[in-house]
């Protein structure tokens, strides 16, 4: 909280929290979500006449880009997650193209991840 010329009390504009950056869906919208609050962060304070230097923009983006990394290999281990949870479908009650569908696709997840198929 800083002080103004006439005693009231006001507050500095805080950065966003992680909690903001999980809302967004998609990975497009992750990364247009955190430009759009730092650049709202960043104008809460050079209206207030809060001159920040280039060290603490250089700071906040830094922070932005750690919780960035973070969110995005949470993300690449759900979809390996949802990934292997497709090899062990039931596949009895498909048809046959469904079901050479569904073959095709394991094949894929089994290279991208070195299963070997056991015979």
């Amino acid at each position: 909280m800083l002080d103004d010329d006439d005693g009231e009390e006001r507050n500095s504009p805080q950065p966003p929290s992680f909690a903001q950056f999980l809302q967004a869906h998609s990975f497009s919208q992750f990364s247009q979500l955190g430009t759009s609050i730092y650049s709202n962060w960043e104008r809460q304070g050079q209206s207030k006449g809060q001159a920040q230097s280039n060290k603490v923009r250089t700071q906040a983006i830094e922070k932005f880009e750690k919780r960035i990394d973070k969110f995005l290999e949470l993300k690449q281990k759900k979809m390996e997650i949802e990934e292997r949870k497709l090899l062990f479908i039931d596949t009895s009650h498909m048809n046959s193209f469904q079901r050479a569908e569904h073959e095709a696709l394991c094949n894929e997840i089994r290279k991208k991840y070195d299963f070997a198929r056991g015979n």
